[in-house]
């Protein structure tokens, strides 16, 4: 339509339709108007790094205008001055491209654009409703009804201009109809009002339908351009924001599961950490206490020094039982981290398990060692916790055995309705005189840090209270319905 005008000009032909001085004789399409939109869609046509340059040109032409009013110049005929609004709205529509292609200020080009908008939609319908009086309005006075609606479809244009450079580069794979996707559809509502127009005019121009008709055709075209816009960005949108939210959910989830995976390595690195501590702690002394004692015996045979037999025998059965039973506790402890992975672990009722454990340690266990057990209450509690926790207890009362004192182990078991209850008791000489101290410091004593550990994955408490005389009494409150809920 503005190359259309501009030849109407130049072959001294305005009164026509294209130009709108069929309309209002008084606000026709200016040549400089229709410059100025040209400059305004080139942009859309070319490579991005010429679009400064344009705006320039496109602004050059409005400040020159200015000038020109200010100095009150008023050439006629192809060198007419276009109207303050016309002026307001190029200058606003040369801010929006500048702020959505160049540098990317969303919120600029929001104000910017919406200005434009409500300024061409005030003049489009003000004409409809009065086209006489809309040339009393301030900076109104020569603005034609046909740059309105070039600049009623550039703000819509734009608007999906600043939507398709927000979305072009992302893949949808909701896509009910073919084609939908935002870049495809979006210059339709480009072509579409503007083909109308230029179909409408043409009618008008050759006599084929009235002028006012043509004029409420157009108008109500654009009503349904905008519906059509409305219900079609909606309607998109809606699947796009629903593939969001799956994504969202997905990825929610995700983070979910990386998290909780997370946190379960953590606790196994700390387990395994325990693990090296366990080692150190329990193998590297009796093999450091086993070295020192063949490092005696060579001395002996070289330098014929006087050795008591029965001492060295002592030695090395007590450093070999503590090495036996570091070894034991480190392959339970295996045995229990490895069951940290496992879905399904394996629950055998109490007397079962200690019964197994009584036989695996018997090489371990002290002479004039008695174990008795009192089981008022049986039930199938997991296999490898409940293991680990028994052989933790025995082993302990084993190494700290008093040499002339037979050892006595008891464990009575009882159930309520919430806890099993397991109470061991034992005569051995480990003393514990700070029990929370030292449950809670594995550098205190590793026997009570992986004891709390164990009792800890069967949702239990541990309370250690030393006997009158010699040994412990530990009670072990085990929540039984916790328990359940985990396997």
């Amino acid at each position: 339509m503005a190359v259309i005008n501009i030849y109407a000009w130049s072959s001294n032909h305005i009164n026509n339709f294209f130009t709108g001085y069929i309309i209002n004789p008084g606000a026709t399409m200016k040549v400089a108007t229709s410059l100025s939109f040209v400059f305004l869609v080139i942009p859309l046509l070319i490579k991005r790094k010429f679009i400064k340059h344009l705006l320039f040109v496109g602004l050059f032409i409005q400040i020159s205008q200015i000038i020109a009013y200010i100095f009150n110049l008023s050439p006629s005929g192809v060198f007419a001055l276009s109207s303050y609004a016309t002026i307001l709205m190029f200058t606003l529509a040369y801010a929006s491209i500048y702020f959505v292609w160049v540098v990317k200020k969303n919120l600029y080009f929001l104000i910017t654009n919406c200005l434009l908008y409500l300024l061409s939609s005030f003049a489009i319908f003000y004409y409809l409703l009065d086209k006489e009086s809309v040339t009393t309005v301030i900076g109104f006075s020569s603005l034609s009804w046909n740059t309105s609606i070039l600049f009623f479809i550039n703000s819509i244009s734009l608007f999906e201009i600043a939507l398709i450079e927000n979305i072009k580069n992302y893949e949808f794979q909701i896509l009910p109809l073919k084609k939908t996707h935002p870049y495809n559809y979006f210059p339709y509502f480009f072509l579409l009002p503007i083909i109308i127009i230029v179909s409408i005019s043409i009618a008008i121009y050759f006599n084929i339908i009235f002028p006012n008709v043509g004029i409420f055709i157009i108008f109500l075209f654009l009503n349904l351009t905008i519906l059509m816009s409305i219900f079609l960005y909606s309607s998109r949108f809606i699947d796009f924001f629903k593939e969001i939210s799956d994504k969202s959910k997905a990825l929610l989830k995700t983070n979910s599961q990386l998290k909780s995976v997370n946190n379960e390595l953590g606790e196994k690195n700390n387990y395994l950490n325990d693990f090296a501590s366990l080692t150190s702690h329990n193998l590297r002394e009796p093999i450091i206490a086993l070295k020192e004692l063949y490092n005696l015996y060579k001395e002996y045979d070289t330098e014929e020094l006087t050795l008591n037999f029965k001492d060295i025998e002592a030695m090395y059965l007590t450093n070999a039982n503590n090495l036996n039973y570091g070894l034991n506790l480190l392959t339970n402890y295996h045995e229990f981290i490895k069951s940290l992975g496992k879905d399904k672990i394996t629950k055998i009722k109490f007397s079962k398990n200690l019964e197994n454990i009584i036989l695996e340690l018997d090489y371990l266990k002290p002479k004039s060692t008695i174990i008795s057990y009192n089981l008022i209450a049986n039930l199938k509690l997991p296999e490898v916790y409940i293991k680990n926790l028994l052989v933790n207890l025995l082993i302990n009362s084993f190494m700290n055995k008093l040499n002339d004192t037979d050892l006595k182990i008891n464990i009575t078991t009882t159930h309520t309705k919430t806890f099993f209850n397991i109470v061991y008791t034992d005569n051995s000489g480990f003393l514990i005189t700070n029990n929370t101290k030292q449950i809670k410091n594995k550098h205190q004593n590793y026997s009570l840090h992986f004891l709390n550990l164990y009792i800890k994955k069967l949702c239990g408490k541990i309370k250690i209270l030393p006997q009158k005389t010699i040994g412990n009494i530990i009670t072990i409150k085990l929540d039984y319905p916790c328990i359940k809920s985990q396997l």
